[in-house]
C-alpha cells in the first residue's frame, strides 16, 4: 500500500510528464486492442467456420496475430524510451524520495504502479478508438482481396486482455528506466532534472546489448536456413512463406537493433556528421550536443528508426515484383496499398506517435540548454537553427538503423528467392525512400521546434 500511495502522489506533480509521452500509450493500446477484436470477431464469427471460409479465416487470423507480434515489439521500444524520457525528467524528485528514506525496492514498485495507471487511462482512450475503428479496418481488408466482411464483435474479454498486454508491455519496457533509478545519488535532489550527467556505461553493458541484436540476427538465419532445408516439400507454398519469415524477420531485426542502439547509436552519429563539410558554428554546437546527451538520443532515435525501417522494409514488395516479372509474370496477392498498410500500418501509427511524443518531451528537457544558449552568445535564429540541425541529425541516424533494419528482410527475400525462382531482381525505390524521408523529417522538426 505504500508504494500506491507514493504512486499516486509523484503521479500528481509529474502528470505532465506522463501527459507529454501519453501519445505513445494511446496508440500502442489501440493497436493492440484493435488487433484483439480483428482476432476475436474472426473467430466468433459463424459464417467463417465452414471450409469454403477457409482462407478468408486465414488471412484475418494471420493478419491479427502478425500485428500483435509487431505492434507488440514495436510498442515495448517505444514506450521503454518514452519511459525512459519521464525518469529522466523526474531523477531530482526520485533522489528527495531515496534520501527521504524510500528503498530501492518501493521506488521501482512505485514506477510500476505509476506504469500500469497511465497504461489503464490510456487504454480506456485507445479501446474507445479501437471499437470504433473495427468496422471500417475489417471492411477495407475484406474489400481489398474480395473476401466477404466479418462481423465486427466486441469482445470486452478482449479488450480487458489487450489493457493487460500493454500493463505488461509498459513494465517490461520500463523496468530498466526505473532499476536505473534506484542508482540515483542523492545529491542530485539539488540539481535540474535536465542537468543530470551522463555517467559511462560499463563495458559488460555494451557487450550484452550487441550480443542481442546477434542472438536477433541467428534467430532470422537458423529460420532462413530452415526455410531452405524445406522449400522442395513447400511447392506452391514456398513463395507465401519466405514473404511470412521475411515480415516477421523485420521486427526481429528492429528489436534487436533497438536494445543494441544503446551502444551503436553515438558512435554511428558521430561518424557521419563528422564526415559532413558543413562549416559554422551552429553546425558544430548540434552535433556535439546530440552526441554528449547520448541516452536522449537513444530514446528519440528508436521510435523513428522504427518508423523508417518498417516503411523501408514493406517496400521490399518492389523485390518480389520485380522477381515474378521475371518468371513469367506470376501475380502476387497482397500487394496493394491497403495490404501493405494491413501488415505495417498498427506498427507504423505507434512508431510515428511515440517519435512525436518523445521530441516533444525531449523538447521540454532542453529549455534549459537553449537557455544557456543564448547566455554564452548565440543568436535568436541560431537557437531556432539548433533545434532544426538536432532534428535532422537525429532522422540521419534514425535512417541509418532503419535502413539496417530493413536490410534483414532483405537478404532473407533475396537469399530465399534464389532458391524459389531461376533469375531474380532487386528494386529499390529511390524516390519513395526519399519521400519517407522528407515526411519523416517535417514530423521530426515540427515536434521538436
Amino acid at each position: 500500500m505504500t508504494a500506491i500511495r507514493l504512486a499516486l502522489a509523484d503521479l500528481r506533480d509529474s502528470w505532465t510528464a506522463w501527459l507529454a509521452v501519453s501519445l505513445s500509450f494511446v496508440a500502442t493500446s489501440a493497436a493492440v486492442a484493435l488487433s484483439a477484436l480483428s482476432l476475436t470477431s474472426t473467430l466468433a464469427d459463424p459464417a467463417l467456420a465452414g471450409a469454403a471460409a477457409g482462407n478468408v479465416r486465414s488471412l484475418f487470423l494471420v493478419s491479427s496475430a502478425f500485428n500483435l507480434v509487431v505492434t507488440g515489439c514495436v510498442g515495448m521500444a517505444v514506450i521503454g524510451s518514452s519511459v525512459g524520457l519521464v525518469v529522466a525528467a523526474r531523477r531530482a524528485a526520485f533522489a528527495r524520495l531515496l534520501l527521504a528514506g524510500a528503498s530501492p525496492g518501493q521506488l521501482v514498485r512505485m514506477l510500476c504502479v505509476q506504469f500500469a495507471v497511465v497504461t489503464v487511462a490510456c487504454s480506456l482512450v485507445g479501446g474507445v478508438v479501437a471499437v470504433a475503428l473495427q468496422p471500417a479496418v475489417l471492411r477495407a481488408i475484406a474489400e481489398d482481396r474480395g473476401f466477404p466482411t466479418p462481423e465486427a464483435i466486441v469482445s470486452p474479454p478482449a479488450l480487458v486482455a489487450s489493457s493487460v498486454c500493454c500493463i505488461g508491455l509498459a513494465i517490461l519496457g520500463g523496468l530498466r528506466q526505473s532499476l536505473r533509478a534506484t542508482r540515483i545519488p542523492p545529491v542530485e535532489s539539488l540539481h535540474a532534472a535536465t542537468g543530470a550527467v551522463e555517467r559511462r556505461t560499463p563495458g559488460w553493458q555494451h557487450a550484452l546489448r550487441v550480443g542481442f541484436l546477434a542472438i536477433c540476427l541467428s534467430a532470422v538465419a537458423i529460420a532462413v536456413r530452415g526455410f531452405l532445408v524445406m522449400a522442395p516439400e513447400l511447392e506452391g507454398q514456398a513463395q507465401q512463406t519466405l514473404m511470412q519469415i521475411s515480415f516477421y524477420s523485420l521486427p526481429i531485426a528492429g528489436l534487436g537493433l533497438a536494445v543494441a542502439a544503446q551502444s551503436i547509436a553515438g558512435p554511428i552519429t558521430r561518424a557521419w556528421t563528422r564526415l559532413l563539410p558543413v562549416p559554422g558554428a551552429t553546425w558544430h554546437l548540434s552535433r556535439h550536443t546530440v552526441a554528449a546527451r547520448a541516452d536522449r538520443l537513444v530514446k528519440s532515435v528508436v521510435p523513428v528508426m522504427f518508423a523508417v525501417g518498417l516503411v523501408f522494409g514493406m517496400m521490399l514488395i518492389e523485390t518480389m515484383l520485380r522477381t515474378m516479372e521475371l518468371n513469367g509474370g506470376v501475380e502476387l496477392d497482397g500487394t496493394s496499398i491497403t495490404s501493405l498498410l494491413t501488415i505495417i500500418g498498427l506498427p507504423l501509427v505507434v512508431a510515428v506517435a511515440g517519435s512525436v511524443g518523445n521530441l516533444v518531451m525531449m523538447s521540454r528537457q532542453r529549455d534549459a540548454e537553449l537557455a544557456l544558449n543564448g547566455v554564452i552568445g548565440a543568436t535568436p535564429l541560431q537557437q531556432r537553427l539548433l533545434p532544426t540541425l538536432e532534428g535532422t541529425i537525429l532522422i540521419g541516424t534514425a535512417a541509418i538503423l532503419g535502413l539496417a533494419m530493413a536490410a534483414v528482410p532483405a537478404l532473407v527475400m533475396l537469399v530465399g528467392m534464389r532458391h524459389a525462382f531461376s533469375e531474380t531482381a532487386f528494386g529499390f525505390p529511390v524516390g519513395s525512400l526519399l519521400v519517407v524521408l522528407a515526411l519523416t523529417w517535417l514530423v521530426t522538426v515540427a515536434a521538436t521546434l
